[in-house]
This record gives C-alpha cells, sequence and structure tokens, in this order.
C-alpha cells in the first residue's frame, strides 16, 4: 500500500492531486480500475438526466407561455402602436407645411 504523503502547503496538495487525476484521466479505458468505469458512466448518465430535465422544463415553460398568453390582446396592441407611429408620421408632416 502506498505510504500517506505529509504536504507542506495547500498548493502542494493541490499540485499534486491535480497531476495524480490528470494522469488517471490520460489513461487508456483498458487500464482503468472498475471504480473509476463506474464513475465514468455515472457521470454520462447524470449529464443525460440533466439534458432532458432541462428539455422538459424548457417545453413546459413554453407550453405555459403560449396558452397563457392572451394573444388577440398581444396583436391588437402591436396594430395600434403600428398605426398610431404612421398616425404621428402623417400629422408631423401636416405640421411641417
Amino acid at each position: 500500500m502506498e505510504e500517506a504523503q505529509e504536504f507542506q502547503s495547500e498548493e502542494e496538495a493541490l499540485l499534486h492531486f491535480g497531476r495524480y487525476s490528470e494522469s488517471r484521466a490520460a489513461l487508456p479505458w483498458e487500464q482503468r480500475t472498475f471504480k473509476e468505469k463506474v464513475m465514468h458512466h455515472l457521470d454520462r448518465m447524470f449529464l443525460v438526466f440533466l439534458a432532458v430535465f432541462f428539455v422538459i422544463l424548457i417545453s413546459e415553460g413554453i407550453y405555459k407561455f403560449w396558452y397563457v398568453t392572451n394573444w388577440k390582446k398581444i396583436m391588437d396592441f402591436v396594430l395600434d402602436s403600428v398605426s398610431f407611429l404612421f398616425t404621428q408620421e402623417k400629422e408631423e408632416k401636416l405640421f411641417e407645411l
């Protein structure tokens, strides 16, 4: 068994474990331990779960927004705003004359 190492500072410990994790990640798949393989698969499953969860969450939000929003009132507001802009432009031309 490996003997526990004593580190003088936190920086030394971080550098050591950073190098260790990089070297372990660089190993070919066949040389990784069972635990590392299991953790790799669990990480991938969790990422897939998160992706599916966020897709469902966003689609629920879009669904609720689509059916809660009163599109007729929004279209009336937009059309009134556009017609107001055009009538205001005509009034400005009349004032210039």
